[in-house]
């Protein structure tokens, strides 16, 4: 459930970010709209950690109450005032002392700075200075394709797709002008179709439209020869063909009306034409597309949707790596959130567009995990600021993690640290650090499982 949560609350920030994005109005509201999203991610990157039990059961009857306002707020029945009243007063009625063990004290540290950081960005005159800056950096970075898109080269999906379908379809264009091939327009229409930037995509719905073409053919031929050339009847039964052409959304049984559609219009047009014919046509041109496009697929540059997959959790994982490296060489800022947060969106975005085909559960466990660390991160690089003295703390604190040193060994390293650490805010920093470490295996591991999935499948 938790992971469902944390793939919807990811889905609808990076919604909020292209709103922000195509927006000239109100961005006021939507920037609190995102910030609230950002306070319900870290509530649920937490509440995983807050276990229910007496003493903490009015602690969380509390942090109902808040999501109850932010859920009135967002059908509109609350305005902002209410929303930070709320938050304000949970604040100061969450007292830390009568919290016993360190990692539960530290859940009510992060929902308690968690909400005074929402106050005051919500508070925030300068928010659509921040706003304009924002939108700036984004389309700079977009444009940006060394970064994002790597669009000249045939590992690029984009690249790909677009140079195999460019060369088939200009050839069966040429071929068809050239040699005038009656109906001929009918592969080439299939071609731009069936051609889908995945190999496994692309070969199913080549079968879905022979299929689905041979099956109405054959119907059509049927109803052909019961309505006898009745013009009423005929356009009777291209109507409703058209209909269910244009409104069912199975491929296959889609290509069935479309087929007959297809038949009528030209006949329509051309009176002259012998319906047959035109099936026999249609059948041959389709079944000749088909066996184009698969082999185009398959045999010219494949791009299979599980290698797609491996090569873009590779990066993932990799940049994971470079934004904790600069954290420990203390080469990042808060300037550097927006980077980090666009670059995480597109790797985000990729996998769970990619796994919309795939349906793996490992891998929307692994998403949420993703979310749940870069949270963790700007949490962490927000609290240091530029504090010389938290920056020296985050340093010391990776450079504790090493791979040797399991989770055990490294709780009491930190909690060493811990118990000797001057206040509130460095306890905050120590374990967000520590959830990162727990993180990081986890995705680790997650990977390696995903992958040796997809090599086996």
């Amino acid at each position: 459930m938790l992971f469902r949560s944390s793939i919807l609350l990811k889905t609808i920030q990076i919604n909020i970010y292209e709103v922000i994005e195509k927006s000239s109005k109100e961005l006021d509201d939507i920037y609190i709209l995102e910030v609230i999203v950002i306070l319900l991610k870290k509530i649920n990157t937490t509440i995983s950690y807050i276990k229910e039990n007496e003493i903490y059961e009015d602690r969380l009857l509390k942090l109902k109450c808040i999501l109850e306002d932010v859920n009135l707020y967002i059908l509109g029945k609350k305005d902002i005032k209410d929303i930070k009243i709320t938050f304000r007063k949970y604040y100061n009625e969450l007292e830390l002392e009568n919290i016993e063990g360190d990692l539960a004290r530290y859940n009510y540290y992060n929902l308690r700075l968690a909400i005074d950081e929402t106050c005051r960005y919500i508070e925030d005159k300068s928010r659509g200075e921040k706003i304009r800056k924002r939108l700036n950096l984004q389309k700079r970075l977009k444009s940006n394709i060394d970064i994002f898109k790597n669009n000249f080269n045939m590992s690029s999906l984009r690249f790909n797709i677009a140079l195999k379908a460019s060369l088939v379809i200009s050839t069966f264009v040429f071929i068809v002008g050239y040699f005038n091939i009656y109906e001929g327009k009918w592969i080439v229409l299939s071609l731009a179709l069936i051609l889908l930037p995945y190999a496994e995509q692309g070969s199913k719905k080549a079968i879905d439209r022979v299929v689905g073409t041979v099956v109405g053919a054959i119907i059509f031929e049927l109803i052909y020869r019961m309505i006898d050339k009745n013009i009423i009847l005929i356009g009777a039964v291209f109507l409703i063909a058209l209909y269910f052409a244009l409104s069912i959304k199975k491929y296959n049984i889609r290509c069935i009306f479309t087929t007959m559609t297809a038949i009528l219009a030209v006949k329509m047009l051309q009176p002259s034409a012998v319906i047959f014919k035109l099936l026999e046509d249609r059948v041959i041109f389709v079944l000749i597309a088909a066996i184009v496009a698969w082999l185009a697929m398959n045999m010219v540059f494949p791009y299979r949707i599980k290698n797609d997959m491996k090569n873009i959790m590779k990066k993932y994982v990799d940049f994971d790596n470079e934004t904790l490296d600069s954290i420990v060489q203390g080469t990042i800022s808060k300037k550097d959130i927006e980077t980090i947060t666009i670059k995480n969106n597109y790797f985000w975005m990729r996998i769970n567009y990619i796994n919309k085909q795939m349906n793996l559960s490992c891998i929307e466990e692994f998403l949420s995990k993703q979310n749940d660390i870069f949270t963790n991160i700007n949490f962490t690089i927000l609290i240091s600021g530029s504090s010389k003295d938290k920056s020296i703390l985050i340093k010391k604190l990776l450079e504790k993690i090493n791979p040797n040193l399991n989770e055990e060994d490294l709780f009491k390293v930190y909690k060493n640290i811990f118990e000797t650490s001057k206040n509130d805010l460095e306890k905050s920093l120590i374990i967000s650090l520590y959830r990162i470490y727990l993180d990081k295996k986890d995705i680790d591991m997650l990977e390696s499982e995903i992958i040796e999935k997809l090599n086996i499948a």
